[in-house]
C-alpha cells in the first residue's frame, strides 16, 4: 500500500501485509494530516480499501478535512463557508472521488481494542481492505481500570500487531508524544 511519499515508499516499498507503522508526534505536528495524506495515496489514487478510525475529530471535522484535501481548498475556507463557485464545484468534485473510493471512515471517542479487531475483520471480510488507520491510540479506553498509561498502551500496540499479522492489513497508528519526547 503506497504512503504517497515517494522517498518513505522507495525506502520501505509501502506499507506491507502484516505491518505495523507507529507515527508519534506532538500535538498540532501533523499526525492526522500525514495520516489523512496516506489514506488518499493509498485509497483514492491507488484504490485500496482502507478503514480509517478516529478517536477525537467527528465525521463532519473528518469530511472537512477531506474535502481540503481532495479540493486544495483551505480547510478554514470549507469552515468558514466562504468558497467561490468555482471552489464549490471543486469541493463536490473532490467528495464524489472519495464516495467512489474504497474510504470506511468512523469515529469512535470510546474505542477499545475489541471494537477496533471486530470493526477491522468485519471491513476484512466484506472490503477486503488492505489497510487500518488508528488516529490515534492515545484516546482508546483502558483494557483494565488500574493499568498504567504505558501498560495500556502496550496492550494495544500489541493487539495491533495482532491484528495486522492474522488480517494481513497494513497498520498506522498515530501516537501522541508528551512535550518531553516520551
Amino acid at each position: 500500500v503506497p504512503t504517497g511519499f515517494k522517498t518513505l515508499d522507495n525506502m520501505t516499498l509501502g506499507l506491507k501485509p502484516g505491518d505495523l507503522a507507529i507515527l508519534g508526534a506532538q500535538t498540532g505536528h501533523g499526525k492526522t494530516a500525514f495520516a489523512m495524506n496516506v489514506a488518499r495515496a493509498a485509497c483514492v489514487d491507488a484504490q485500496n480499501n482502507i478503514l480509517y478510525i478516529n478517536t477525537e475529530m467527528s465525521k463532519e471535522q473528518i469530511a472537512r478535512r477531506w474535502g481540503s484535501i481532495l479540493s486544495s481548498v483551505a480547510l478554514y475556507q470549507l469552515q468558514s463557508g466562504s468558497l467561490t463557485n468555482e471552489q464549490q464545484e471543486t469541493v463536490v468534485q473532490a467528495y464524489s472521488r472519495l464516495k467512489k473510493s474504497g474510504f470506511y471512515s468512523y469515529s469512535i471517542p470510546n474505542l477499545t481494542p475489541q471494537k477496533l479487531d471486530v470493526l477491522a475483520r468485519k471491513h476484512k471480510l466484506q472490503q477486503d481492505i488492505k489497510l487500518v488507520i488508528l488516529d490515534y491510540v492515545g484516546r482508546m479506553e483502558k483494557i483494565l481500570p488500574d493499568m498504567s498509561e504505558w501498560q495500556v498502551l502496550e496492550q494495544i500496540i500489541k493487539s495491533m500487531k495482532l491484528l495486522a499479522q492474522n488480517l494481513q492489513v497494513a497498520c498506522l497508528v498515530l501516537v501522541q508524544l508528551n512535550p518531553d519526547g516520551t
